[in-house]
């Protein structure tokens, strides 16, 4: 995958099955096969790029909460900060 990103674009279709007949197309039976009848709702294009790996040290600091909130993200962090005051809250009621 790393080899072929960095050499050339790689394109997917986004494409779903939409159940038309519950009878013949049960949603829970995993060996019914359904129809090939596929609708495409999207594509997704990567460009030729280099992967970043888990060596690379730029990602030791990259933090996804979404309670940490630069200053120019504010008001935003403060209704994040609020928000993780009230889940506080509410875990410790139900403990």
């Amino acid at each position: 995958m790393k080899k072929t990103l960095a050499e050339e674009e790689v394109i997917f279709d986004l494409q779903v099955q939409i159940c038309k007949d519950i009878e013949k197309q049960p949603i829970n039976d995993l060996l019914k096969e359904w129809p090939d009848d596929f609708t495409t709702i999207g594509r997704m294009a990567f460009p030729v790029q280099n992967i970043i790996t888990s060596e690379d040290k730029s990602l030791e600091k990259t933090d996804f909460s979404p309670f940490q909130n630069p200053e120019n993200l504010l008001p935003v962090g403060r209704i994040q900060q609020t928000r993780l005051k009230a889940y506080k809250a509410s875990f410790e009621a139900r403990s």
